[in-house]
């Protein structure tokens, strides 16, 4: 277990494709099992880098990802907090005002910006 809780997923191809890389699910379905947090941060670390990921994921960077995405969908802060377990508010609103600055006027130009010049052809000018 990972911080008192299991993994689980009950997609198919997912399972499959962790068992494949990782050889971790445990018979009832739990990804990580009873592994403690250096062993899950090694089973993680193999399933990105078996996925090409650089530099590979940790469990922490998951957390992360799995917080924001909730406040991103418009999860209310309080939901997110019990599902993230923080013990206050605040950690999780510092989530939701990183998730808020990011999709800000701002940062959209910003991102416009960066992927029109990405996408350009080599030598060519940006607009």
């Amino acid at each position: 277990m990972i911080a008192g809780t299991s993994v689980y997923s009950d997609d198919r191809w997912l399972t499959a494709r962790l068992a494949e890389l990782a050889g971790a699910l445990e018979p009832d379905g739990s990804v990580f099992g009873e592994l403690d947090r250096f062993a899950a941060a090694r089973v993680v670390k193999a399933i990105g880098a078996a996925a090409g990921l650089r530099p590979a994921p940790h469990p922490h960077l998951l957390r992360h990802t799995f917080v924001s995405q909730l406040l991103a969908a418009g999860v209310p802060v309080r939901e997110v907090q019990q599902l993230a377990g923080h013990a206050s508010l605040a950690t999780t609103q510092r989530y939701a005002d990183a998730v808020n600055q990011s999709n800000s006027h701002v940062s959209k130009v910003l991102r416009d910006r960066f992927a029109k010049a990405a996408s350009a052809k080599p030598g060519a000018a940006a607009a």
